[in-house]
């Protein structure tokens, strides 16, 4: 595992109200054709949303011998290839992006909150796929939720699926049905949203859109 840390630091004024739930987080369908064949198929999470207003998205990265260059998942994501060559490797990329929140006191005596940003992100040789969900219908944070580690160097393909198969609507379909079994007393509960059905809303997945890193 190798981790690097982006130097830039971004300092930003946040004024927001308590009861505000940000954005919700984003999962999808991939598929990943292996080099030997084998198709893989599995639920991925893009990575942290919530109460920041902006996606931290996972992906991947291609390393050159004095440069690299970052894929992250966005809702223009849809396929990306990894050609076998000498002078670059490929690793999944995890993004650990942080706020931390803290109060200063301007010339004028007022207190505002401020959010520094430091951009963090581990590089694996293994992407994880989830094979099913948690009650809470996330990947990511909860160990009881099957899941398989496929090598990065295998990886022909890795595609987001803009229709998911009718096995996976029936997964996500069920979880539904458990959150709104035992979930009606949680609070600050966001259910995540899909890539394959914000393929079929314009107007949201727009909107979502914004909230990501430019």
């Amino acid at each position: 595992m190798k981790t690097f840390a982006l130097a830039s630091l971004m300092m930003l004024i946040i004024s927001k109200p308590n009861f505000d739930m940000g954005i919700p987080s984003i999962q999808a369908i991939c598929q990943i054709e292996m080099k030997s064949g084998e198709i893989e198929e599995g639920i991925i999470t893009f990575g942290g949303g919530g109460y920041d207003w902006e996606y931290k998205p996972h992906g991947f990265y291609t390393k050159y011998p004095h440069s690299g260059r970052v894929h992250p998942f966005s809702l223009s994501f849809k396929k990306m290839k990894f050609p076998e060559a000498d002078n670059h490797e490929y690793f999944y990329l995890e993004n650990q992006t942080q706020y931390i929140d803290y109060r200063k006191t301007t010339v004028y005596g007022d207190s505002i909150l401020i959010a520094q940003k430091t951009s963090t992100y581990r590089m694996h040789k293994e992407i994880p796929i989830y094979l099913d969900l948690s009650l809470e219908m996330y990947v990511g944070y909860s160990t009881n939720v099957p899941m398989k580690l496929i090598c990065v160097d295998d990886i022909k393909s890795f595609t987001l699926m803009a229709s998911a198969p009718l096995k996976w609507q029936n997964i996500i379909k069920k979880a539904r049905e458990r959150v709104s079994e035992e979930g009606q007393d949680w609070t600050d509960y966001v259910a995540p949203v899909w890539y394959h059905e914000l393929m079929e809303d314009d107007d949201y997945r727009q909107y979502l859109s914004k909230h990501f890193p430019r």
